[in-house]
């Protein structure tokens, strides 16, 4: 994410940025998670990026399981994917209650924010980058919202988690310590899930989560 908010097309300005800390940042918090959640356009972007490429991250992307939330796409083709056409908030509601990883989501901008206004994402994890780029789509758009945060720094690049509970909703929850910064930032659930939902970007995931604690968590 960019210093004025902007989270469209990061791959026109974050390259002088991007190195191997933020890389591998990148690759713990998807290591953290069993499955992708994503929407129409990030999905048909990745999806021609990687389908039939092997190595590397293309393995990884396309042995993970990937749930499309999509109201125009008839299929999902790539590998491991599964398509999402109707009630999508009952349906990631139901399958955070399941054992197993994190959901993470990369890009998936409109989605994301679907998941705030729900009360059903985890957690976001953002790189700010040190740059002001203008014009595009920001990632929050509405009036009235608050994130605690819990910072920390990466070669100019910070590194912030914002926990996205419940509680910063109205009718939050119990209150809990957030598993990432170890306290420092609290938040807010009506209940734990047994999978933690959150956003990642391949400039954006969320906090690693163990074996039977599962949500989602995005990491932009």
């Amino acid at each position: 994410m960019s210093l004025d908010g902007v989270v469209e097309a990061p791959e026109t300005w974050t390259g002088p940025y991007v190195n191997d800390e933020i890389g591998q940042e990148i690759g713990a918090v998807m290591a953290g998670g069993d499955t992708m959640l994503l929407g129409r356009k990030t999905y048909q972007t990745f999806a021609a990026s990687f389908a039939g490429q092997t190595g590397g991250i293309a393995d990884q992307m396309n042995d993970t399981p990937k749930l499309v939330v999509s109201s125009t796409l008839d299929t999902a083709d790539w590998q491991n994917s599964t398509l999402i056409t109707g009630d999508a908030t009952g349906e990631l509601a139901r399958l955070k209650q399941q054992q197993g990883k994190n959901i993470n989501i990369s890009g998936s901008i409109t989605l994301i924010r679907s998941l705030l206004r729900d009360g059903l994402l985890d957690e976001l994890r953002l790189q700010l980058f040190p740059i002001v780029v203008g014009s595009g789509m920001r990632l929050f758009d509405n009036a009235g919202q608050s994130y605690v945060v819990a910072a920390g720094t990466s070669s100019g690049v910070g590194d912030l988690a914002c926990g996205v509970g419940a509680g910063h909703w109205p009718g939050g929850g119990e209150v809990e310590p957030c598993r990432r910064c170890r306290g420092e930032c609290r938040r807010r659930r009506p209940s734990v899930p047994a999978r933690s939902l959150g956003a990642v970007s391949l400039d954006g995931l969320g906090p690693p989560g163990e074996q039977g604690s599962q949500g989602i968590e995005f990491f932009g």
